[in-house]
């Protein structure tokens, strides 16, 4: 209940803030949406490669068997092979879409296109190496 109630407050302060830097670009709200863009991009760029390590980690060590006592495992588990709902992807989509909006309305072009890039290239990741896991090769010809 704890962390739900955590979890709440921080999304219903980030879209406070979402709302309040996009009514009023100059404002501290601005500051708070950079700072979380900037987190977020850390965390995107981290996750991207940690998971992208353990999935071919577990895929050398274990095959397609998964032995659930292992990190590696509860790693790639918990990055890639969880299902999203789509509620959630259309969520993710409009923060993200939001919080591009903001930054670059406010004049933070460059904190917006890195945000951006590392987002995009935290699902580029995640999909692939679903895939691969999978089974599939990420780029079928």
């Amino acid at each position: 209940m704890k962390k739900l109630s955590l979890s709440l407050m921080l999304h219903v302060s980030l879209a406070l803030m979402l709302a309040l830097s996009l009514i009023y670009p100059q404002s501290v709200a601005v500051s708070f949406v950079a700072a979380w863009a900037i987190l977020a991009t850390v965390i995107c760029v981290v996750a991207g490669g940690v998971g992208v390590y353990a999935t071919e980690y577990v895929l050398e060590r274990y095959g397609r068997e998964l032995p659930p006592e292992s990190l590696a495992v509860k790693i790639v588990t918990s990055l890639f092979l969880q299902p999203v709902p789509w509620r959630r992807r259309a969520a993710a989509l409009v923060v993200m879409v939001a919080t591009f909006i903001s930054l670059v309305a406010a004049g933070w072009i460059f904190t917006a296109l890195i945000y951006l890039v590392a987002s995009v290239f935290f699902r580029l990741i995640r999909t692939a190496c679903r895939q691969r896991f999978e089974g599939r090769e990420p780029c079928q010809s």
